[in-house]
């Protein structure tokens, strides 16, 4: 039977527990030391400090994937006509 887990394993680092992670492990702390302190995973942990380590930095990304196809007027409308024409098909839309 698979383990359970707990949801601080899915959850982001906050700023805090980013600049906590960097600074411990600067500090001379173990990856396992570090995640326990964090009640993170050590993999999480590690990972990170990778992550930072390569590039100096570790912030998100946003943006990733494909642009937009429509932009937030269009799709105001798409969203006013489904609701006008209930009963329409999405190709009448």
């Amino acid at each position: 039977m698979p383990l359970r887990r707990r949801r601080s394993h899915y959850q982001l680092f906050t700023e805090f527990e980013r600049g906590r992670v960097v600074g411990l492990r600067e500090g001379g702390f173990s990856f396992r030391d570090i995640a326990e302190k964090l009640g993170r995973n050590v993999s999480t942990v590690h990972d990170y400090w990778r992550q930072w380590s390569r590039g100096g930095t570790a912030s998100r990304r946003l943006g990733s994937g494909l642009p937009r196809s429509t932009t937030e007027r269009e799709d105001c409308r798409v969203r006013r006509m489904t609701v006008l024409l209930c009963t329409a098909s999405t190709a009448e839309i």
